[in-house]
């Protein structure tokens, strides 16, 4: 039950009392109070208040009136402001973004080392490497020795790459969030399997329903591919941190809270990879879980709320497939469309509460199962033997819920 009588009398005496002309002439106004407003401003000017005992007794009606209706009008609308506050936080959605976003990166990042051009550049480099070089013996087993450790010597790569990242998220009756930011990463390509780190930063901002939300969110995580045969393997192991503030306008009246946010998350893919006519077609499936815990906060103001802490656990599967095509050893162009499904989903439910008072209002959290549309695509050029230039755009798509995304990165080899 939301009836906090006292402490919007509180309110309404130290904001609306004594001040009744200011607010009529150019204050805030709430809804229908104006025609109460506006019949007291006819008794003061027709000069009866204080005249007769009945005037005296209509105006303090009207403003007994008056009152009652502005606690449930503030009530209403405190009560919206706050809901929508929670809903808004509940959502994750700078979150749920920069992991699409990170996880696009990683697979241009990937793809680019699957090149089976590289192959033939080992053996190119092996020989070049060779010429001059004298064996103590000449048979084919030496050869061979020293050709497969050039090979591999060319094949084991350090690679260091950055992209920088950007994202736009619309959800149905919530505030859009924009993001941008930077990914770079290092990783170490063996003959059968690939080992990588990354870490990366991005500033996101959602404003609307008169909240701004505003929030710097830093990913580190551990990447690997491993091949049997034609099928190919992807983990990807990361933790996170999201420091927010926000900020929400309320009759005027500002409201600020900072809070802090983990998260963490494991994804694994697998394929099997067909070829056909230099076209790697691969069908693949996939499984992802995410932990998402917002610490308990308490926002300043006119009016203290405490808010409690909320966690969120989803695991979803994946059905879709990787068409690649390359170019030359440096260049390819990849598209990948997948379906994705919750297979699993708990939340605690968000609670606000006045500071020192039992009263809450509760926004139930959202275990509904979704189904999304996500497509990514990208290519890369390169610039030179150790420099080549990516871009990638993707999106997760369902009916209530867009988030676009894109990338523009750099790598280097040595």
């Amino acid at each position: 039950m939301y009836m906090l009588q006292g402490r919007w009398r509180c309110f309404i005496e130290a904001h609306f009392v004594g001040s009744t002309t200011a607010y009529y002439a150019g204050g805030p106004k709430i809804g229908t109070m104006q025609k109460y407003f506006d019949r007291i401003e006819y008794f003061k000017n027709n000069g009866t208040i204080g005249v007769e005992a009945g005037s005296v007794n209509a105006i303090i009606e009207l403003a007994q009136e008056i009152f009652n209706t502005a606690i449930k009008e503030l009530q209403s609308l405190e009560k919206n402001s706050i809901q929508n506050s929670l809903e808004a936080l509940k959502l994750n959605t700078n979150i749920n973004s920069i992991i699409s976003l990170s996880k696009n990166a990683l697979d241009a990042r990937v793809i680019s080392l699957l090149n089976p051009n590289n192959s033939s550049m080992a053996l190119a480099s092996a020989i070049k490497n060779l010429d001059g070089v004298e064996f103590a013996s000449c048979d084919d087993e030496a050869l061979a020795c020293m050709i497969r450790d050039y090979t591999k010597r060319f094949e084991t790569n350090n690679n260091l790459w950055a992209n920088i990242l950007g994202a736009k998220a619309y959800l149905k009756n919530s505030p859009d969030t924009k993001i941008y930011g930077f990914i770079f990463g290092y990783d170490y390509a063996f003959d059968s399997d690939i080992v990588g780190v990354f870490f990366s930063y991005a500033k996101a901002k959602s404003s609307g329903d008169n909240i701004v939300n505003s929030s710097d969110n830093y990913q580190l995580g551990i990447y690997s591919k491993s091949f049997f045969g034609n099928s190919e393997l992807d983990s990807k192991i990361y933790y996170g941190i999201s420091k927010s503030d926000y900020s929400k306008n309320v009759l005027n009246s500002i409201y600020t809270a900072d809070y802090d946010t983990n998260f963490a998350g494991i994804e694994l893919e697998y394929g099997y990879v067909f070829d056909t006519n230099n076209i790697f077609i691969k069908p693949l499936i996939g499984l992802n879980y995410n932990y998402i815990k917002t610490k308990d906060f308490n926002e300043s103001g006119d009016i203290n709320l405490h808010y409690n802490k909320t966690t969120n656990k989803n695991a979803t599967a994946k059905l879709g497939v990787e068409l690649r095509k390359y170019y030359d050893e440096y260049s390819y162009f990849y598209f990948k469309p997948a379906l994705e499904r919750d297979i699993y989903k708990s939340g605690t439910d968000s609670v606000a509460n006045f500071v020192g008072n039992e009263y809450s209002i509760i926004s139930q959290a959202d275990e509904k199962k979704h189904t999304y549309i996500n497509t990514t695509l990208g290519a890369e050029v390169s610039l030179n033997n150790s420099f080549s230039i990516n871009a990638n755009i993707g999106a997760k798509l369902r009916n209530n819920e867009k988030i676009y995304n894109g990338t523009l990165g750099v790598k280097y080899k040595f």
